[in-house]
């Protein structure tokens, strides 16, 4: 069971994600009014380009945010999520996270989050019928 201490933690550690992922809705959408396929400009029109890199960074913001590694926002909710006999690990991760997370920036975040984030992309386009 939550206590309402850990229950405020992952709420707050969960706004910036949540912001992130209506953002990226909003950017579909708004993608979705302004791509016109064969129309005129097509790619090379500024706010089609705007509004597809908005929703990639906010696919990637959310995703990466929530990567349970300290300082990201996924540690605090791990942090919310576990219960007191195992907060250790939260205490191995803030000991070790910042060597972790660049480690995982350098070497593994293309390979292991690059098609996680193009399927939630892709996902997004489609649903909003853009593509």
């Amino acid at each position: 069971r939550l206590s309402s201490k850990r229950f405020g933690v992952a709420i707050v550690a969960l706004a910036g994600p949540v912001t992130n992922v209506l953002l990226a809705i909003i950017s579909a959408i708004a993608l979705s009014f302004a791509f016109e396929p064969g129309g005129p400009g097509g790619s090379e029109n500024f706010l089609v380009r705007f509004l597809f890199t908005s929703l990639q960074l906010n696919v990637v913001l959310t995703i990466f945010n929530l990567i349970p590694i300290p300082p990201l926002d996924g540690s605090r909710i791990l942090s919310a999520a576990l219960p007191p006999s195992k907060q250790h690990i939260v205490f191995w991760l803030d000991r070790w996270g910042f060597i972790l997370l660049l480690v995982f920036v350098f070497v593994l975040f293309g390979p292991v989050l690059g098609p996680v984030i193009t399927f939630f992309v892709d996902l997004l386009l489609n649903l909003f019928g853009v593509i």
